[in-house]
């Protein structure tokens, strides 16, 4: 996938050479990062490890650091230098529903990765693999050797018990998730020996390893069989009651989830200290509502050395700090309490510290706010009115953009719709320009024409019942979308429609979208590079984020989920076009069959974008080192963690 492809056209010179500028520049640095690849698998023969393993080597607890690491540690070339070994990073955390933060750091150890520049899916956990040219049948070889974090093989035992006891298992999961499955099956995996297996499907699967290499593509290795086995029926039919009994649990499902990591009340994988992993540190103690601080600690199995044989990672500690209101997390980025972080920092507070050590983010996001009127609103009045496409046209043309650009961005950005970005091959001109015009003659021609014409005393727009048109736009406070959404209500209110705007913490945003009871949802503009992988809001493709019309998403991918509900025809037939891009491994017709369903996404215009996403800057302090100078910004990247943040190092200036 070749992310970083740029066309200069009208209107974009100068995003154009700021963006090259930074890419230049990363590119410069990335020099040595471009060659570690292809020295990845000759790492050196001697290996050294930090004075804290060391010292538990000498007393006898702990394994020579030869006998912990396997046969062939995967090499990871330092961005700047080699590291010294020591110190705590300290980060932040919300409160709830944060996990991300965990996987963007410590919980980002798939059998592919992401290459730092996002270039390609590279092997990470199987040293190599193997395709045929159908792309139906992938062999990965695993590396001899290497163990979890509490000292047991890793083997392909733990993939088969993934693949036959969680993923089969319909009581685990419910439905197998879109990209394990091809043609009518899932995915068939086999172990050929203990380090090597194979992922079979029906049709071709081209986009499999990009898969692997995304956030989502963790499963495979995720649970630890030795662990987890005796918390599943499977293996443990005689004691299975009595461990879910004295856990003072009602089925052993939700024994094996807590066992495996994940709170069902608190959605998260970071509820077990004790379940053993595959990242450079494992945490310690518990991501829970009631938790003031989460750490995690070094890996002494980890897997990872650099070029002089020193084990990974060289930072001993995460601390991750539990703030609850953006203001304590201002607080620490004044106070210069976090080491090195981007997520929820805001970029206005780092603007007035003017801090001089930072790197650049470059977003893949199309866009700053997305706004997704509920085309499948449970009130059939408001669901007619949301999927008539003059009332959507009216609502676009009355936002003042270029006034949001300016008050909210200082003017860094311009009016574009969720559309694929200039830089991606896809990128859909009509799609991404079209009703972006700050408009109000042509926004209350098109609210006419959907049916909106009397109004009340108030000047609100009435629907056909007589009744004032009136809709809540949810938000959560996330990157700069609370800023922007506070225009919406007033530039709605003006053109008619009383607009009212709800904050809400992300956990309740997502429980009332999953519930289908929201009116508007706001959500940033995903999928404007990853285009393949990521095509939420060009078609209804995530039962999770296609805000617009969640349930014609559940539909997509289980049939009979009760929650789901068939869409219209032409929906059907961007479903039927994408599903066509699954079975191929064909780039060109993976890029027609794509192309067809931006000009559909066009014709329906599903959403409501803002603007595109200025450069965003993290916090980095003095003394700590390996952060390369521009870092993709994105979920399917899931910075900073290509970029391999075991390298990252710390020391006193």
């Amino acid at each position: 996938m070749r992310v970083f492809q740029y066309s200069c056209r009208k209107g974009k010179i100068r995003t154009f050479f700021l963006f090259m500028t930074v890419v230049l520049i990363g590119i410069c640095r990335f020099s040595e990062y471009r060659n570690a690849s292809a020295a990845q698998e000759a790492p050196p023969t001697v290996y050294r490890e930090s004075p804290q393993l060391n010292r538990l080597v000498e007393a006898g607890k702990l394994p020579a650091v030869d006998e912990r690491l396997p046969l062939s540690p995967a090499l990871v070339q330092p961005f700047e230098r080699i590291g010294t070994y020591g110190g705590t990073w300290t980060r932040a955390i919300r409160r709830n529903r944060d996990h991300a933060s965990f996987i963007r750091v410590v919980g980002y150890e798939n059998l592919m990765r992401w290459d730092p520049l996002w270039i390609n899916a590279i092997p990470n956990i199987a040293k190599r693999y193997e395709v045929n040219e159908e792309a139906t049948r992938y062999t990965f070889y695993l590396r001899k050797g290497m163990r979890w974090s509490d000292g047991h093989p890793f083997t392909a035992d733990d993939i088969l018990f993934w693949y036959e006891d969680v993923l089969l298992n319909r009581e685990l999961t419910p439905s197998i998730p879109a990209w394990l499955a091809s043609g009518a099956k899932p995915v068939e995996v086999e172990k050929l020996d203990d380090f090597a297996v194979v992922f079979s499907f029906e049709v071709p699967n081209g986009l499999f390893p990009m898969n692997l290499a995304a956030p989502w593509g963790a499963e495979p290795t995720e649970y630890p069989f030795h662990y987890l086995k005796r918390f599943h029926p499977r293996h443990n039919a005689d004691g299975i009651d009595k461990l879910v009994s004295r856990a003072g649990l009602g089925v052993w499902t939700e024994l094996f989830r807590k066992k495996a990591g994940i709170d069902i009340d608190h959605p998260s994988r970071w509820q077990n200290p004790e379940l053993p992993r595959l990242h450079a540190w494992a945490l310690k103690t518990v991501y829970s509502p009631e938790a003031d601080e989460v750490v995690a600690e070094r890996n002494p199995y980890y897997w990872k050395v650099d070029p002089a044989g020193n084990q990974l990672p060289y930072i001993d500690r995460i601390r991750y700090r539990v703030f609850d209101e953006k203001s304590q997390l201002d607080e620490m980025v004044k106070n210069g309490e976090l080491d090195m972080q981007t997520r929820h920092i805001s970029q206005k507070t780092l603007k007035e510290l003017g801090r001089e050590r930072t790197f650049s983010l470059v977003s893949s996001f199309s866009n700053t706010a997305v706004v997704s009127l509920n085309l499948t609103h449970p009130d059939p009045a408001m669901r007619k009115l949301f999927q008539d496409k003059n009332f959507r046209i009216g609502l676009s043309y009355a936002i003042d953009r270029k006034k949001i650009v300016t008050e909210v961005f200082d003017g860094d950005g311009e009016p574009y719709q969720a559309a694929p970005k200039p830089e991606s091959p896809f990128y859909h001109e009509r799609l991404a320009h079209q009703y972006t015009e700050y408009n109000p003659v042509l926004a209350f021609e098109h609210l006419d024409k959907a049916g909106c014409v009397k109004r009340d005393a108030e000047g609100f727009r009435l629907g056909p019942g007589g009744e004032r048109i009136s809709l809540t736009l949810d938000v959560i406070d996330f990157l700069s979308m609370l800023e922007v959404a506070r225009f919406i209500p007033e530039h709605w209110n003006v053109a008619g429609i009383r607009t009212r705007l709800n904050v809400m913490e992300r956990e309740a945003f997502y429980e009332k979208k999953a519930a289908n009871l929201h009116d508007a949802a706001m959500w940033v503009g995903d999928g404007g590079i990853e285009v393949l992988l990521e095509p939420r809001w060009y078609f209804p493709s995530s039962r999770i984020e296609s805000n617009y019309a969640i349930p014609w998403a559940r539909w997509y991918h289980d049939r009979d989920d009760p929650l789901g509900e068939p869409p219209p025809e032409i929906v059907r037939r961007q479903m039927r076009l994408y599903n066509q891009i699954l079975a191929t491994a064909d780039r060109k017709k993976q890029f027609s069959l794509m192309s067809e369903i931006l000009d559909i996404a066009a014709e329906q215009f599903y959403a409501v974008g803002i603007s595109t996403p200025p450069l965003r800057y993290g916090v980095l302090n003095p003394g700590f080192h390996n952060v390369p100078t521009f870092i993709p910004h994105s979920w399917t990247y899931p910075h900073p963690a290509p970029t391999n943040p075991c390298q990252f190092f710390m020391d006193e200036e």
